[in-house]
């Protein structure tokens, strides 16, 4: 029994040997818990990453698919105003437009040669396009050869042919596929970004516990060698 006035001598020999190495099995488990966390998190954020860069080339892809519509429509008006203004320059920039409308097919087609479904609908397009530019530049070579009446005749005649309707199908389609694609990504974007956000939140409660578990090895081992001197 210890003498009055002098407080007793509470050993770390006195502990059992478990907790003594309590504090430094914690601080190891919470290390090895951190490490593994900052591991998914890493992981997470690469998935975020790649959901958002798909999500922005089905926005590309939408867009490219909307350049082409538009530069087909501006080239049909202006071979339209060439046939009847036999203006040489005006049929000059429907060359342009349609060489332009062909370049962004071009583009369209790298874009979305992953996807099997957009490369048979690009394929469609493609096939459309062609046979629809070779009718409009036999309209256009009419007007160049004083054939004018023939010319405007041929284009009204052939603003419902097939190769316009396979073009609308083929644009239209393009333009589902990438929707759809764009609607799955932003839910892709909304997973990772909550499963990277939980576990950032994460890491302060497993860096809480490891300082929790550090300090207490640290105390252990300060008194441990006190106790020897």
């Amino acid at each position: 029994m210890a003498e009055d006035g002098e407080s007793p001598d509470y050993s770390t020999d006195d502990l059992p040997p478990w907790r003594r190495f309590v504090p430094f099995v914690l601080a190891i488990v919470f290390a090895v818990a951190l490490g593994f966390l900052i591991y998914l998190a890493d992981h997470a954020s690469d998935q975020r990453e790649r959901a958002i860069a798909l999500q922005r080339h089905s926005y590309q892809v939408m867009l490219q698919a909307k350049t082409v519509e538009a530069k087909i429509g501006n080239a049909e008006t202006l071979l339209a105003r060439y046939v009847v203004s036999h203006d040489k320059a005006v049929g000059r920039q429907f060359q342009d437009e349609w060489a332009t409308a062909m370049r962004e097919l071009a583009g369209l087609e790298r874009s979305t040669r992953a996807n099997p479904q957009q490369t048979a609908a690009v394929a469609a397009l493609r096939r459309a396009m062609t046979e629809r530019g070779a009718t409009l530049t036999e309209i256009a070579l009419r007007v160049r050869y004083e054939q004018a009446l023939g010319a405007l005749g041929q284009l009204e005649a052939t603003r419902k042919e097939a190769s316009v309707k396979a073009i609308a199908q083929a644009l239209d389609r393009i333009a589902r596929i990438a929707e759809a694609e764009r609607a799955r990504h932003n839910v892709q974007v909304d997973r990772t970004e909550s499963r990277v956000d939980r576990l950032n939140d994460s890491y302060g409660v497993i860096g809480l516990g490891l300082l929790v578990a550090a300090a207490g090895a640290l105390w252990f081992s300060n008194r441990a060698l006190n106790e020897r001197v």
